[in-house]
Order: C-alpha cells, then sequence, then structure tokens
C-alpha cells in the first residue's frame, strides 16, 4: 500500500505473459488438434510461432505502459511531477607543490575523481576558479559539486584523496575539505505516487481530518514541509481546546518559513477546501536551539580535527529543520548511533542532548534552530 492511500493501488500490468509462455501455449493448442504434430526446433511452423510470439510479446510490453503513462499525465494536470535527483556539494583543499614559482589556476568545470574500493568511482567539478600564489600559500579551497545527480556522494567525510582527471604537474595533493552532502535521488515511484494519491483523495472530499489539511498544504507549490495541529487557534492557548479551529504548520524545502505569496497560497487552498465552520491558520515553526556534547575515541593516527569536523557535519545533518520531525525531541541513543558511523570512530564515551531555550507550546509547531557542540573530545590510544 503506498504512502497516504486508504486501499491498495490496483496492479497496473494489463497483462503479464512471457514470449515462452506465448509460444508453449500454441504448440499445446496445436497438438491438441493435431496429437501426431511434433515441435522440432528449426521447422518452419516453430519458427513461425516464434515469431509471432515475440510480435505479441513486443505489443503486450507497448500496453503495459499506456496505464503508467496515463497515471503520470494524469498527476501533471494536479501539479504532482516527479521530484529529479540533485548533485551533492562540498569543498576541496588544492595543495602546489613546493617548486611552484608563479601563480597557477584550476579553472572552474576541472574533473576530479574520488576512486572507490569496488572499480567505481565518483566525478566532481570545481564551480569556481581556484588560483593559487605561492607568494601568499600553498593551498587554495573550491566549491565541488557532483558530476552525476544523486545520494551516493553523499557522506564522503573530509580527508578523503581526490584525482585530477588531468593531472596538472603543479598539484601535489587534493583532499576534501569538508564532506559531501545535499545529493539527492530521484524519487522513487512509490513516494511520487504515494504524493498523488493524497493530492486525488483530495479532490473528492472536503478536508477535514488532520492527513486532509496537511496533504493540501503540501500541494501548494514552495510548500515542502507541513504539519496540522487540531483544535488550536495558532496564537495562544493550549492545542485541543481552541473548538472550531485547525493550525497549518507549514515551511520551505530548508524548514525554513514560506514567503508571503507562498503563505497565502497556502491560506487560500486551505479555506477554500476546509469542512464549513472551521477556522484554519497558516503558520510559521517555532524553532528551539539546542546543545550536543559528545565524546569519542578515535583510532590511532586518525586526524583529530577531520573526525570532529565530520561528527559535527553528521550531526547539523540529522538535526536540520530540512528533515526533522515536526515536535520530536532528540534521541540520545540515535545520535550516539550516528556519531559511532563516522569514519575514525571506535567508541562513543559520552552523548547528551540539552535544549537551549523554554518549552515551546505547542510542542507539534516546533523544530531545531541552531546546534552548538560542548566539550567536544576526540580521545587516541
Amino acid at each position: 500500500m503506498l504512502p497516504g492511500m486508504t486501499a491498495p493501488l490496483p496492479d497496473l500490468t494489463v497483462h503479464q505473459i512471457t514470449e515462452p509462455d506465448l509460444v508453449n501455449a500454441a504448440v499445446q493448442a496445436i497438438r491438441l488438434r493435431i496429437p501426431s504434430w511434433q515441435p522440432r526446433e528449426g521447422n518452419t511452423e516453430v519458427m513461425l510461432i516464434e515469431a509471432l510470439a515475440v510480435i505479441a510479446g513486443q505489443t503486450i510490453y507497448a500496453v503495459n505502459q499506456l496505464p503508467g503513462v496515463i497515471l503520470g499525465q494524469l498527476l501533471a494536470l494536479y501539479g504532482v511531477d516527479r521530484l529529479p535527483a540533485g548533485p551533492a556539494h562540498g569543498q576541496i583543499k588544492v595543495t602546489a607543490t613546493s617548486s611552484l614559482a608563479q601563480l597557477s589556476t584550476l579553472p572552474a568545470g576541472t574533473r576530479l575523481r574520488v576512486p572507490g574500493g569496488d572499480g567505481t568511482s565518483i566525478d566532481l567539478l570545481t564551480v569556481a576558479d581556484v588560483a593559487i600564489n605561492p607568494g601568499s600559500g600553498l593551498d587554495g579551497w573550491v566549491e565541488v559539486e557532483a558530476e552525476q545527480p544523486g545520494a551516493e556522494p553523499n557522506g564522503l567525510p573530509s580527508g578523503t584523496a581526490v584525482e585530477l582527471v588531468s593531472p596538472a604537474t603543479w598539484v601535489e595533493s587534493i583532499v576534501l575539505s569538508q564532506p559531501m552532502s545535499g545529493g539527492v535521488a530521484e524519487e522513487s515511484e512509490d513516494a511520487w505516487l504515494g504524493r498523488g494519491a493524497a493530492v486525488l483523495r483530495r479532490q473528492t472530499s472536503a478536508l477535514v481530518l488532520a492527513p486532509h489539511f496537511t496533504d493540501a498544504a503540501l500541494s501548494v507549490t514552495g510548500v515542502r514541509r507541513a504539519a496540522t495541529i487540531n483544535l488550536w487557534d495558532g496564537s495562544s492557548g493550549t492545542a485541543g481546546e481552541d473548538t472550531g479551529h485547525v493550525t497549518v504548520v507549514a515551511a520551505d524545502a530548508a524548514g525554513q518559513p514560506l514567503g508571503s505569496d507562498t503563505k497565502a497560497d497556502a491560506q487560500q487552498t486551505l479555506n477554500a477546501g476546509a469542512l464549513a465552520g472551521l477556522t484554519v491558520h497558516v503558520v510559521d515553526p517555532a524553532y528551539r536551539d539546542g546543545t550536543l556534547t559528545w565524546a569519542v575515541t578515535a583510532q590511532a593516527g586518525v586526524d583529530a580535527a577531520t573526525v570532529k569536523a565530520n561528527i559535527e557535519a553528521a550531526v547539523l545533518s540529522a538535526l536540520s529543520p530540512s528533515v526533522w520531525e515536526f515536535g520530536a525531541s532528540p534521541n540520545v541513543f540515535t545520535l550516539a548511533g550516528l556519531i559511532g558511523a563516522v569514519a575514525g570512530v571506535t567508541a562513543v564515551t559520552a552523548c547528551s542532548w540539552a535544549w537551549d531555550s523554554a518549552a515551546v507550546a505547542p510542542v507539534g509547531r516546533m523544530l531545531i534552530g541552531d546546534v552548538s557542540f560542548a566539550d567536544e573530545t576526540v580521545t587516541q590510544p
């Protein structure tokens, strides 16, 4: 069953039969009528049956594409397009050889390669020129972007060695100075159909339940995060006590407040679909800052500063307002597991979370804001 659906999606396959099945069915049909006939490979009649099966198989394949194409076109009419993949981003440090005597530049668009252990590799492209002047230092930094969109480069840690596809004699080494992150895989078919099902479900009924309002908000262009709080007027009091009111907390893809035009569009959409007698409010999320305290034991010989930077990057990614669940509090056991999975960490010896601000009511509209770190300790044997 797809997300948001009340019943399983029907099988969209019109006719499921393979070409060998067709050949076998034809052979059996002939043998029923002519019991003495023996099919032999290479006989004219067998080759004709096989040729017809190929033609029928191609026709069946083409017909089976129609339901999916028609469904895609239908969802497009409602503005539900499949979300494309996006490239990961990071930063590299370029170190020149000590023999460099004059200004040298790696131009924007330079292709770099991160080799994988299984024979595969990930290609990166510089997004700007990086110039190194030996008179002011041998290091330079520049942002990079994965050549192929997708989530595969995410998590490549700081310190990863990077190769120039076309070597330059003046370059001594290139490493990632910031972890790769932000890559997004193409939306899965199930997720896309789930969003589409939520939109189509709304077309046949008024907005009554909390999921209805959330689905409706997410159908507005520019709204990518939403949560609904029943029986609250969006400004004061306690959730559950304001009869006749429903509040939708909405944010953009980064988990930040909507622009005024987008917010107005969301309000209009929800007002138009709400059950008569309901007053709908669209509000921004409330944000709470927090502090994470952690300590780890790292492998001998691993650069402690790199381990620390990679842990911070992993935590900030997990607690980002773009993904954090509305109203949830960080689970220290989950965070400890996240920290323990960072390259170079052998054990997590301390992990605790504390809010920096007073409680936000109702809790359902809260997202994590800024995350700070205290007492970070990397111990090595």
